[in-house]
């Protein structure tokens, strides 16, 4: 159905957003970067906000006149997984700079 294919389309492009400003750390890791935010109302109340505008886009009488879908749970997750494979594959690249830095900065034994 090309309504569903276009709102799991929106969904992967909204979580990717989302992802990449917790991604974007300047070769920090991910995951270190999000716990440093944990405290960061601006950037959580921003986030809400937009997954909120995506629910309400998709769950109410708007989704068709903008000829978009409700999805289901599973599509939801769908998204989702697709959208953290898009950007999180970067991590692993990160990881690795990461590692190979600490090879070189640590004298052979």
């Amino acid at each position: 159905d090309a309504a569903v294919a276009r709102s799991i389309g929106l969904c992967i492009l909204v979580f990717s957003n989302l992802l990449l400003v917790q991604s974007m750390s300047r070769g920090e890791p991910a995951l270190r970067y999000l716990f440093r935010l944990a405290g960061d109302k601006v950037i959580w109340g921003s986030s809400l906000a937009i997954l909120a505008g995506l629910l309400l886009i998709l769950y109410t009488p708007l989704a068709p006149a903008l000829k978009l879908s409700s999805l289901s749970a599973a599509q939801l997750f769908l998204a989702f997984g697709l959208s953290c494979l898009a950007v999180l594959w970067s991590e692993l690249i990160k990881l690795l700079r990461m590692h190979r830095r600490r090879k070189k900065a640590s004298p052979p034994a």
